[in-house]
């Protein structure tokens, strides 16, 4: 529950008041106890790759080596809760999954299709299953693999909650923070919850390629031993080109070092996303240490001059008396981790208007209707609930909170990242992946289909193309200019809903 201490104000002079200084509970939790619960974001419709993503099809369910998007996030931050938390499924917190309402059921036969989960009804004796979609004998055997290192990880908990209308990320993670309070108060759960107020909840994202998971998992070790030094920690991506379409972090080059040595080494588990996928370049390499930076700012999309100019900065090498000033760029990933109680007064301090939505939803006890599943249960707000979060104002998390952080950290991270946000990244790996076929591939077109009637296509005299074809839908879009399918997306799925 929000406590809150100040009246509702509007969002935009909430963010003209000057940075408010938070209990950061610093150096006083035990880090041995405290516990990690994921929160895994998938309520995003993935206009931009329309004609693929649409309606009730959206981007996290896309498949690219076999196995969906949202399947191997929830693979890894399982994870990262066997690895880090060393519990077993009995007595493992939950995985979070925060989705759109009308996707629920669709999200929970997706997972138990692609063997992430089990049904309720056989998750008392778990069989050795490969996902169904494996088409191939190498991704059968990799997935055979997967099960036997993580010991039946299907039995994990994944609780699936249903946002009755998208508002953005910042309340879908205020209704994930409620959600756990009100499962707190449930004796078969306040056990594997632990000290949910000092719990690590970590945000990540459902629609992403990392590789390999061996070095997520490091990273995210990482942030756990460092956040008591912070009140946010995110993950940031080494730029490998002058990309205006991203967030960008700015960071102090003097950093708390953990070295390699601190880790169990583990055999990489590369079943979780071809390394092929995503070149990882020596600039992105740190191969005896990783670091938790200060954060400087967060930058917003920036034109092509000012990403340019991040890379050249990231490339230079500072004198020996400037190194302690000098300053680093990466991309924001999307990905970050707090606390309960720091999050929960960040919204009362920098989001009053959310915080007090989310609080009147809190005390309405009956707020979530809930099945009686306890390996994957859903979860709905009911009809009051509903109508109060309907009426809490849209915000990402970066704009809410973390732009009025007073010290936050980043993991520059050492592992291969994709966001698959446009055509340009996804279409050359769809080419390469069955059921998917390319039609013809060359330097400058990229054509793309698993429309098995299509008998014939064409393009000449053209260049700097992708072609995608989907269930009688046809997109021909230009190399640059793959943001603005995203406007075409929002309008098609407006149409189809009519």
């Amino acid at each position: 529950m929000i406590q809150e201490t100040k009246q509702n104000e509007p969002k935009k002079q909430a963010r003209k008041q000057p940075k408010k200084q938070l209990n950061k509970q610093k150096g006083n939790i035990d880090q041995q106890k405290r516990t990690i619960i994921p929160i895994i974001l998938a309520g995003g419709s993935g206009t931009r790759l329309w004609p693929v993503s649409i309606g009730d099809s959206p981007k996290q369910f896309l498949s690219i080596d076999g196995s969906s998007l949202l399947s191997h996030a929830v693979r890894r931050a399982r994870t990262v809760i066997t690895e880090l938390m060393g519990t077993t499924a009995s007595d493992s917190p939950p995985c979070l999954i925060v989705t759109a309402e009308r996707w629920l059921d669709a999200c929970k036969n997706h997972l138990i299709e692609q063997g992430v989960i089990v049904s309720n009804k056989t998750s008392a004796s778990i069989l050795q299953l490969t996902p169904q979609s494996a088409k191939n004998t190498s991704t059968k055997r990799e997935s055979e693999r997967e099960s036997e290192q993580n010991n039946d990880i299907r039995a994990y908990p994944v609780h699936m909650i249903g946002e009755p209308v998208a508002k953005n990320t910042a309340p879908a993670i205020g209704l994930a923070m409620d959600y756990l309070t009100n499962l707190s108060h449930q004796k078969a759960w306040s056990r594997q919850l632990g000290d949910l107020a000092n719990a690590m909840l970590l945000v990540i994202t459902s629609d992403h390629l990392i590789s390999p998971l061996h070095d997520f998992v490091k990273a995210v070790k990482l942030a756990y031993d460092s956040l008591k030094d912070y009140s946010i920690i995110t993950f940031g991506v080494t730029p490998t080109r002058p990309e205006t379409g991203f967030g960008y972090i700015e960071y102090k080059e003097t950093a708390h070092i953990l070295h390699a040595e601190h880790f169990t080494e583990k055999t990489p588990n590369t079943a979780a996303m071809p390394r092929t996928a995503m070149p990882r370049t020596a600039q992105s390499k740190q191969a005896h240490q990783l670091r938790c930076k200060e954060v400087v700012r967060f930058i917003e999309k920036p034109p092509l001059a000012q990403a340019q100019n991040f890379i050249k900065q990231n490339r230079s090498t500072p004198r020996q008396d400037t190194q302690r000033n000098t300053r680093r760029y990466v991309w924001n990933s999307g990905m970050f981790c707090f606390t309960m109680t720091y999050m929960q007064e960040a919204f009362v301090a920098h989001a009053p208007a959310l915080a007090h939505g989310l609080t009147a939803i809190s005390q309405h006890t009956a707020r979530w209707i809930l099945d009686k599943q306890s390996v994957c249960r859903l979860a709905r707000l009911d009809k009051i609930s509903r109508v109060i979060f309907a009426d809490v104002p849209e915000d990402s998390i970066d704009y809410a909170v973390m732009e009025h952080v007073e010290r936050s950290g980043v993991v520059p991270v050492d592992f291969e990242w994709n966001d698959l946000g446009s055509w340009r990244e996804v279409a050359p790996l769809l080419a390469q992946n069955p059921p998917w076929h390319a039609l013809e591939a060359s330097e400058n077109v990229t054509l793309v289909a698993r429309d098995h009637s299509l008998k014939a296509l064409a393009v000449c005299g053209v260049s700097d193309i992708s072609v995608i074809i989907e269930e009688g839908r046809l997109l021909i879009v230009k190399k640059g200019f793959e943001q603005i399918v995203k406007k075409i997306g929002k309008k098609r799925i407006r149409l189809d809903k009519k």
